[in-house]
């Protein structure tokens, strides 16, 4: 699809996983924007609340789904036209809402549930496969894109950040009603 050279062009780049920058390519500059770092602080500031009110479990569950599944979002990009700088803005508000709770909540619960000896070894091994697959991830999102388009790579990516939250939803985190219920012994 070939734009008119009228429309000015947006470059938006995600420089962290909670950070959107968007430059103007018409030659004048509007700096930048820092939504998902406004959800985040969102998220951070009510969590506990949210906690507190729902049960630890269930908000820990919630905030996945709705951090995770707001990539699916980027599907519309295609359709945004003038609207794409809100779109994304707004996907990454509501991914930084649910990832800055999930992730407080998340490690929390690793911390309650683990030994003590062994929260070292666990934390690292957890940082490793949750990074680790960063860039394997990108280079398939790579042989996707070449082979398919990219479109259909963000579509498939979407749709697997939004499924990688089965595995908490299919185990007993859902029912902590608090951290201290993960705990051991």
């Amino acid at each position: 699809m070939v734009r008119s050279s009228r429309r000015p062009q947006r470059l938006a780049q995600a420089t962290r996983p909670t950070e959107l920058i968007v430059a103007d390519l018409s030659g004048s500059d509007r700096g930048g924007v820092t939504a998902g770092g406004i959800g985040s602080f969102l998220g951070a500031w009510f969590g506990a609340r949210f906690s507190a009110r729902f049960g630890y479990g269930r908000v820990l569950i919630v905030t996945l789904v709705v951090g995770n599944s707001a990539s699916l979002g980027t599907l519309l990009v295609n359709w945004a036209g003038f609207r794409l700088l809100p779109l994304l803005c707004a996907i990454f508000v509501v991914t930084g809402i649910g990832t800055g709770i999930a992730n407080v909540h998340a490690v929390s619960l690793r911390q309650a549930a683990i030994p003590e000896d062994l929260r070292g070894l666990v934390n690292s091994g957890y940082r490793l496969i949750s990074w680790g697959a960063v860039p394997v991830g990108a280079a398939i999102g790579g042989v996707i894109a070449t082979q398919a388009g990219p479109y259909a790579a963000m579509a498939i990516g979407a749709v697997g950040i939004s499924l990688s939250t089965l595995w908490v939803a299919l185990s007993r985190v859902p029912k902590l009603a608090s951290i201290h219920d993960a705990a051991q012994p």
